[in-house]
C-alpha cells in the first residue's frame, strides 16, 4: 500500500490518501446441468422396423463478482478518505467498485424416428 501510494503522487498532492485499504469482494458461480437421452427399436411381424431417438439438455452457468476498494482506511474509526482524481486514467489504476455478471443458457431438444420396411413386395 505504501508503495502504491508513493506511485499516487502528482506535484505536492498524492491521489491516495495516508492510511490503509478497505476491499470488500464477492463472488457467486453456479451451474445446473440436465441431459436425457433415450433409444427404442421394435421389430413388427419381420416386415417393418421402428427406430425412436429422443433427448434433451439444459445447462445453465451463471457467475457474479462484486469489489468495492476504499482508500485511507483507518481501522479505529472505520473510516476511508476520498480519492484525489486528477486523469482519465486514474480511474483505471484506482479503482472503486466492479460489478460483473455472466449467465450462459442453452436448452436444445431432439427426436428422431426412422419407419424402415423389412421386405419388399414383388409381384
Amino acid at each position: 500500500m505504501r508503495d502504491m501510494r508513493k506511485d499516487s503522487k502528482s506535484g505536492d498532492t498524492y491521489r491516495i490518501p495516508e492510511g490503509g485499504m478497505h476491499k470488500v469482494s464477492n463472488a457467486t458461480t453456479s451451474q445446473i446441468t440436465w441431459k436425457v437421452q433415450g433409444e427404442w427399436s421394435q421389430t413388427f411381424k419381420n416386415i417393418h422396423e421402428v427406430q425412436i431417438m429422443g433427448g434433451s439438455e439444459i445447462r445453465k452457468n451463471w457467475y457474479e463478482t462484486l469489489a468495492s476498494n476504499a482508500y485511507g482506511y483507518d481501522p479505529k474509526t472505520l473510516t476511508t478518505k476520498p480519492l484525489i482524481l486528477t486523469e482519465n486514467d486514474d480511474v483505471k489504476k484506482y479503482p472503486l467498485h466492479t460489478e460483473t455478471y455472466a449467465e450462459n443458457a442453452f436448452l436444445p431438444l431432439f427426436m428422431q424416428m426412422v419407419l424402415i420396411p423389412l421386405c419388399n413386395v414383388t409381384h
